[in-house]
């Protein structure tokens, strides 16, 4: 807008001139006020805008290092201005020469002060040359406006430079307090797997670096690598994370996630990790650490007690109906397993003892008798009031020849003879 503005003001200012008689050539005219025009716009917009945003607050968190390194600038220029014009200044080619020597200074304010201090070393400057080139021997209109155009390209160069500079250093400063702010252990690496940026908390890990966790690879260290070597090294949590890394670097997959254990102490701590595609048009990868051993011990709580309210609930169920079992079938069971054990001692003393049918069908009742007791016993055991969960050696034998006694009767019923073979 301000371009437009001052090359619609040119034309309104050569048509005037030239209504009035000072000039007859409305081009050559309209050029000189445009370059005149463009000049100052340059050189009065830039300052008076940058001092009318500036906040004192701002200038008094300036280190006292920058403002020494300020003064030291201003006074190169006051300096550069006065001896160059006083010595070299005769003519205008040597204002020329004058104007270019400020050209560093003006890289200088640029790259290290911004936008502010550009402005106001381009008004001072561009005010110094011009006085110095007024002050001399007379010169051609022509080189007036050679010199107006080239202060005109080092005033746009310069405030362009600084303002590029300001606003990528303001991304930087706003990327890195992001990046810094982030709680979790992130770090960004590029297509080859180079770490290029990470977080405090990625770095921290790095100092007190353990053999088992995946994060703490320095920056501009080669992540794959390192993960490469830990994988070759027996970790199989490396390997696991290159198996995922790769394919988010190729653009195959979009996210990849794990959870992995330190045990390095008695007390194992959790991580988990994922991985995503770097955003942009730089491809690489953004890799998140995060420690949920918290999490973990929560969720083994959580665990812990819903296992002991299932408990609770079968024991509540299962305690009655054990306790009136038992209650129920106890004499009738001691019954039987004493009138079985008087008939085969009587058996034994003679009475038909050429009948073996009869010791068979005795000892079935005893064996019966026993094993219908332990079912009830270890019943009562299982659901015993607060009993928690609990392991113990299981004899397959044991279960087979269970099995083939409660169907035995079936067995025969069906005239189905089993053979054992057990180890």
């Amino acid at each position: 807008w301000e371009g437009e503005r001052t090359g619609l003001m040119s034309f309104v200012d050569a048509a005037v001139v030239v209504l009035t008689g000072f000039n007859q050539d409305f081009w050559i005219t309209c050029r000189q006020r445009f370059v005149s025009n463009a000049l100052a716009t340059l050189t009065l917009v830039p300052a008076l805008v940058m001092i009318g945003t500036s906040s004192l607050s701002r200038l008094r968190k300036t280190p006292r290092r920058r403002y020494l390194e300020g003064a030291l600038l201003a006074v190169g220029t006051l300096v550069i201005v006065n001896l160059l014009s006083a010595w070299y200044g005769h003519t205008l080619q040597r204002t020329l020469g004058l104007a270019y020597s400020l050209l560093p200074l003006l890289l200088w304010a640029a790259v290290r002060f911004g936008p502010l201090s550009v402005s106001l070393l381009q008004l001072v400057s561009t005010s110094a040359i011009l006085w110095a080139a007024l002050n001399r021997e007379p010169f051609l209109l022509s080189e007036v406006l050679a010199l107006q155009m080239l202060l005109a390209v080092l005033n746009s160069l310069s405030i362009t430079l600084s303002v590029v500079m300001s606003e990528s250093r303001r991304l930087q400063a706003f990327h890195s307090t992001v990046l810094n702010s982030m709680r979790n252990a992130v770090a960004i690496t590029d297509a080859d797997g180079v770490v290029i940026d990470a977080n405090p908390s990625w770095t921290t890990a790095g100092k007190t670096r353990s053999l088992c966790r995946l994060d703490g690879v320095p920056v501009h260290a080669h992540y794959i690598d390192d993960r490469r070597e830990a994988a070759a090294a027996g970790s199989p949590d490396a390997a696991r994370i290159l198996g995922g890394l790769d394919p988010v670097l190729t653009g195959s997959r979009k996210l990849f996630e794990m959870e992995y254990a330190c045990r390095e102490t008695d007390e194992p701590r959790w991580f988990s990790v994922s991985v995503v595609p770097l955003k942009g048009a730089q491809p690489g990868a953004v890799i998140t650490h995060n420690d949920i051993t918290e999490r973990k011990r929560h969720e083994a709580v959580t665990q812990q007690l819903r296992e002991e309210l299932a408990q609770a609930g079968r024991v509540m169920t299962m305690g009655m109906l054990s306790a009136s079992l038992t209650h129920e079938l106890s004499q009738p069971l001691s019954a039987i397993l004493v009138n079985g054990q008087a008939a085969q001692r009587l058996a034994m003393r003679g009475i038909d003892a050429d009948e073996p049918e009869l010791q068979e069908i005795l000892a079935d009742i005893i064996a019966a008798s026993r094993r219908a007791g332990g079912i009830l016993q270890r019943l009562r055991r299982s659901f015993a009031s607060g009993s928690t969960k609990h392991y113990e050696p299981l004899n397959l034998n044991d279960v087979v020849r269970d099995v083939l006694d409660l169907t035995r009767s079936d067995l025969i019923r069906r005239g189905v003879s089993v053979n054992r073979q057990l180890a």
